[in-house]
């Protein structure tokens, strides 16, 4: 059975700030946020079981660092760099640094990420990013999309490394005065997770009933946080669903023109719901292709430096959808590839066998 390494008091612990609550429906893969209570608040109520203090975005960082200790193979085998570049990517790789993304990320990041939202970080590499979502952000969802299957398998091993580096890094589980909730709730850098009071009383050792009152307990829903909100999509994106996309990341410094224009044009017709994106490599948009096809129907609220393995201090320029309805056919006659195909372009196809959904 699994032990969790106990220390700091809950009532001693500093908790974040605004919170969110999380239901993990016991038996059921969907997991979803409501608003809740401010964590400051959380000390003083009697309506929860059970209360965990989680590590703060150092902390998460740090979590991120030692769950890929041993990652070697970032480029891909001879095949995947050959397909990569079909594709217009490019075998090259780099990504966003920890801190960097939380600038984004978190409750105040750049992005305004929210309990609601569905975060995409499209080509994602060994998926740092999107783990790093599930520490340390209150989004809903963080899903990886990448063409390369051997950069996806240690961003699996790293998510498998997190749940139990979770239990390394908690500092309290202690539950309050309330003997009559259904639920637990877990204290998180950024938000607040409530999971079925059942799930926790299936982890515990020889136990039939819910803890008793100030007993410390084993912090197994935490499974639940990593599993449930983390998703990598491996394949050709074009065959992908991205109807859920609600904010996203992208870093294109070595993406053609013409793929940049295949992913604004794919996030057009299918991510009804998107609010906000964020782009690294906005020199990619100059082209015909791929600044129409973004243009026609996002525009830049704002921009900002940070830092990448590549470079420090790198551009990122932020976008959301422009007010009103889109004008669809206006962005199809500024499409050369639709042009030039008279309506043969591929993105958005309903071709779901070139697209995998990993998911743990």
């Amino acid at each position: 059975m699994r032990t969790a390494l106990l220390a700091v008091l809950y009532t001693t612990a500093k908790l974040p700030g605004a919170v969110g609550f999380l239901t993990c429906a016991e038996g059921d893969a969907a997991s979803y946020f409501r608003p809740g209570p401010r964590s400051e608040d959380l000390k003083d109520d009697t309506s929860h079981e059970v209360n965990v203090v989680l590590p703060g975005e150092n902390e998460a960082a740090a979590m991120i660092k030692e769950s890929y200790f041993d990652h070697t193979d970032m480029h891909g085998n001879t095949t995947e760099r050959e397909e990569l570049k079909k594709l217009g990517g490019n075998p090259i790789y780099g990504e966003i640094e920890e801190a960097s993304a939380l600038r984004l990320l978190t409750s105040a990041g750049l992005l305004n990420a929210t309990t609601t939202d569905t975060f995409y970080d499209i080509g994602s590499g060994l998926g740092k990013f999107i783990n790093l979502a599930a520490l340390a952000s209150p989004v809903k969802k963080a899903v990886g999309v990448e063409y390369v299957w051997s950069r996806i398998k240690p961003g699996l091993t790293a998510k498998e490394r997190l749940n139990l580096s979770f239990r390394k890094h908690l500092k309290e589980v202690v539950t309050t005065n309330s003997t009559s909730a259904s639920n637990v709730t877990i204290v998180m850098p950024a938000g607040t997770l409530e999971v079925p009071k059942s799930m926790v009383v299936q982890n515990l050792p020889d136990k039939v009933n819910a803890p008793s009152v100030g007993e410390k307990i084993d912090p197994s829903p935490l499974d639940c946080v990593m599993r449930d909100r983390t998703e990598f999509k491996q394949g050709d994106f074009r065959s992908m669903d991205w109807s859920d996309l609600t904010i996203g990341f992208i870093s294109a410094a070595c993406f053609s023109d013409e793929l940049v224009g295949d992913i604004c044009k794919k996030m057009r017709l299918e991510s009804k719901e998107l609010r906000h994106f964020a782009l690294s490599g906005y020199h990619q948009l100059t082209g015909p292709r791929g600044y129409l096809q973004c243009a026609c129907w996002l525009e830049e609220y704002t921009s900002t430096k940070l830092n990448m393995t590549w470079a420090t201090a790198s551009e990122v320029k932020l976008f959301s959808r422009k007010a009103g309805l889109v004008d669809e056919k206006a962005c199809e006659k500024q499409d050369p590839q639709e042009n030039e195909e008279q309506g043969g372009s591929t993105v958005g196809s309903s071709k779901k066998d070139d697209a995998e959904l990993v998911t743990l």
